[in-house]
């Protein structure tokens, strides 16, 4: 949706990030760990294959370029003492709050026996169906019927209740039948205030009894601002594929539209395109899975006030089409205008080419309002606009009714004014009257006879229902009815930790207890931030899960790669973390100015396959390690200095070689004088950071040497291989000093406690083993997971051990006092 030319007269100049469209390859290549070729073990290759829904997931949409920074020559000299950083103090250990602030639980389900407002019906037959609704003003309950309306059943799912300082939330939803529909959650608000966009997509398949949360990816919450203001938009063509369009406001009259779509039911949401604009949506609709219609209209001025966007490939990309005026509404250049807006919405397409819009025109000085019916047989370039009764319902190409406009203006105290009640069985050329009724409300019919009005007015809320299309109605008053809701309404998971931890040390190792536990997923790395408030949780599907550890419900999602994360690493100031991935990129995303803000800035190209470590060298470079066996030094000291990923200055400083199979880890020193590399060739090289020249190559490992590390103080180097051992090194000399055995099988997570008296190892034999640095000694055993562990991380504080496993579980260790 190209709305450029809006940004001048309506965006303020730097004060709003225009998101671009993020790229979504055609196919993503199989998870795994190393490729076919390799030297490396075919079982660990072969661990994971891809489900149906892996691979056919979405049709083979045309790729979009991905931004990028094209490999720049490697600079002869790099002078690192211009960008090396003092070692980090020693964290000071922080105490949990003795008291942690009450918690939010699953929105509460209403009363039984009570009315009921309904502001959203959706009838499946005549008996079954499903509202949006609640007590008075609130609007957050999903609401389902077997009686034609007349009783409502709660079968809200356990979303999160807002804090009191909020709006309440508002639900939308698409059904599709009485069994299976999908729903978000949001808070409109028209004033500024932080983001608060739907935390995920909610799915049901057996009529709202069980409700599984999506894992929906929060890529436009950089955007300022950010507060809902217009109700998500569902489209689904069948059972499994669907789009869903998110509208915020920004501030100052202008909007950021997020458009998402499904191919696995809703299980997964991924990203298709970011826009800013000053226009409002009017809906959207798509054929089938290339074909869509949003159309946008403006309520200020700006010209053309009316547009429809159409996409050819799925919604990676629009183009725009402007709408003719009906008779009598203004054109630009007229000064004297019979209609002061004309709002475009209901888009429905019946073939590539072919569909209708909605347009209603607000008179001036009028509080009705005029509507017509837009039809193309030509994909937009021509319409037929015929003059409506009123707003109509459709529910096929030729039949539909309205209710036409009330005979004069309501004054206060006055009785409802009498409409005529109109049906059409030719799309809208022609209305037949059917009857006159004393109520205004939403028509809502799923047959020739069977229909439903809802009436509001500042006094109630109630139903109208007709069993013979319209010609008689008679008054529904909904109650909700006894019922247990929802068979799990358990509060959303969250990280929940007791206060008054103690700092973990050798001596109390063996009193490592499970403090809580969360959804893991497929981790293949985790870390937690400079603070220890956020857990980073890298997957096999591309996202990052951020885990507040302080008690925010559910992680927020950061798909940044088409493929598995093999690696995080947060910078020491704490503003920012890399992720090196199966796909060939590292990416860098910004933490500031909370832990929920995230910002991808910058891809680096240049490796020439997959890209499976990154260390922070300081603020201003970064080294990554690549299946080519390489380890590359990147200048990054520009990268920041836009929010835009295409004016970002990254520069190649140097290629390191001497590896002859993958480099799996690569790690700094704590004076960032020396880089060590860990490598399918069973060897680790240390390297000078300045130079560039290997100055060590270690060799006494049996198999793949998987992760490195140095201790806190650097006065050794620790290793971890697949032949199941951990060896410690004299960074200097090279000699190895010590031997670790205990794992029996391969070792593919290692961490230093921060005070470096203890070092935790994570093994595919499913164990976590505790180990004191000073003398080798095996500490103490966790035997909590059922499958290999694939990371592992203390806190900054030394409370914390964070592991996580195949097994699907995040699980949280600490020493109560």
């Amino acid at each position: 949706m190209n709305r450029d030319r809006f940004s001048i007269p309506w965006l303020l100049a730097g004060f709003f990030v225009l998101a671009g469209c993020l790229a979504i390859p055609e196919t993503a290549s199989q998870p795994g760990i190393a490729p076919t070729g390799t030297s490396t073990p075919t079982e660990l290759r072969l661990e994971h294959s891809p489900s149906a829904t892996e691979t056919e997931i979405l049709p083979a949409y045309p790729a979009v370029p991905t931004t990028g920074v094209p490999t720049a020559t490697p600079t002869p000299t790099y002078d690192a003492a211009a960008y090396t950083l003092p070692p980090p103090p020693p964290p000071t250990p922080t105490e949990l709050p003795s008291q942690q602030p009450p918690l939010p639980g699953p929105i509460p389900l209403l009363p039984a026996g009570q009315p009921v407002r309904i502001n959203r019906i959706h009838m499946i037959d005549s008996r079954t169906g499903w509202g949006i609704g609640g007590m008075e003003e609130d609007a957050g309950h999903v609401l389902r019927t077997v009686d034609g309306g007349r009783s409502w059943q709660d079968v809200t799912p356990p979303e999160l209740a807002s804090s009191e300082d909020q709006n309440f939330k508002q639900a939308a939803g698409y059904f599709l039948d009485a069994a299976i529909a999908w729903v978000v959650f949001y808070s409109p608000s028209p004033i500024y205030m932080p983001p608060s966009p739907p935390d995920g997509v909610w799915h049901t398949r057996d009529g709202g009894q069980t409700w599984q949360l999506s894992r929906f990816p929060q890529t436009n919450s950089d955007l300022f601002g950010g507060s809902s203001v217009h109700e998500p938009e569902f489209t689904f063509i069948d059972a499994q594929h669907g789009w869903l369009l998110l509208e915020t406001h920004i501030g100052m009259g202008s909007f950021a539209d997020a458009l998402y779509r499904t191919g696995d039911s809703g299980q997964s949401w991924q990203l298709v395109t970011v826009e800013t604009h000053v226009a409002n949506n009017g809906g959207m609709d798509f054929f089938d899975l290339q074909h869509g219609w949003v159309p946008d209209y403006f309520d200020f001025g700006v010209y053309p006030p009316m547009e429809l966007f159409h996409t050819e490939d799925g919604g990676l990309t629009w183009e725009s089409i402007a709408l003719p005026f009906p008779d009598g509404a203004y054109t630009y250049a007229e000064t004297t205008v019979p209609y002061s807006e004309c709002a475009v919405t209901s888009p429905a397409l019946r073939s590539p080419q072919a569909g209708r819009l909605v347009v209603s025109c607000h008179l001036l000085g009028v509080t009705n309002n005029d509507h017509f019916l837009y039809t193309t047989l030509d994909g937009g370039q021509t319409w037929q606009i015929t003059p409506l009764p009123g707003y109509p319902e459709f529910i096929s190409d030729s039949t539909g009714w309205t209710l036409g406009q009330a005979s004069s203006e309501n004054q206060a105290g006055d009785k409802p004014q009498a409409r005529v009640l109109y049906h059409t069985q030719d799309g809208g050329q022609t209305w037949e009257e059917i009857t006159t009724v004393d109520w205004f409300g939403q028509l809502h019919f799923i047959n020739q006879q069977a229909g439903w009005a809802i009436v509001s007015t500042e006094e109630e809320n109630y139903l109208m229902q007709t069993s013979d299309g319209g010609k008689n109605w008679v008054r529904v008053d909904p109650q909700t009815i006894p019922g247990e809701g929802p068979a799990s309404r358990r509060d959303p998971p969250r990280i929940s930790l007791p206060a008054g931890l103690l700092p973990l040390e050798p001596g109390n190792l063996n009193l490592l207890q499970v403090l809580d536990e969360v959804p893991g997923g497929n981790t293949t790395d985790l870390a937690f931030d400079n603070d220890g408030d956020t857990l980073a949780v890298a997957q096999r599907d591309g996202s990052v899960l951020l885990w507040g550890v302080r008690g925010e419900p559910y992680p927020r999602v950061v798909p940044r790669h088409s493929d598995w994360v093999y690696d995080i690493d947060f910078s020491f100031d704490g503003y920012w973390f890399a992720t090196a991935s199966k796909d060939g990129m590292v990416r860098l995303n910004a933490m500031y100015p909370s832990p929920w803000i995230i910002r991808d800035l910058s891809p680096l190209a240049g490796h020439a396959g997959e890209v499976t470590s990154s260390a922070f060298v300081d603020l201003a470079t970064l080294a990554t390690g690549s299946s080519n066996g390489n380890v590359n030094i990147w200048d990054i000291s520009e990268a920041f200095d836009s929010a835009d990923p295409a004016d970002t200055n990254i520069s190649l400083l140097s290629t390191l070689k001497g590896h002859t199979g993958w480099v799996w880890d690569v790690a700094v020193s704590p004076d960032r004088q020396t880089l060590a590399s860990a490598s399918d060739d069973e060897t680790i090289r240390l390297w000078n950071v300045e130079s560039g020249e290997t100055m060590q190559t270690l060799r006494g490992h049996s198999g793949t040497v998987w992760r490195v590390a140095f201790s806190p103080d650097g006065t050794f180097l620790a290793s971890a291989s697949w032949d199941a051992t951990v060896k410690f090194w004299d960074p200097v000399s090279g000699e190895a000093l010590r031997t670790l055995q205990g794992h029996r099988d391969w070792i593919l997570a290692m961490a230093f406690s921060p005070d470096g008296k203890s070092l935790a190892t994570g093994s595919r034999d499913g164990l976590v083993i505790l180990w004191e640095t000073e003398s080798g000694k095996m500490l103490h055993t966790l035997d909590e997971h059922d499958a290999a562990v694939r990371g592992l991380s203390f806190s900054p504080d030394g409370r914390l051990l964070a592991t996580a496993s195949e097994d699907g579980i995040l699980l949280l260790w600490g020493v109560t006092p």
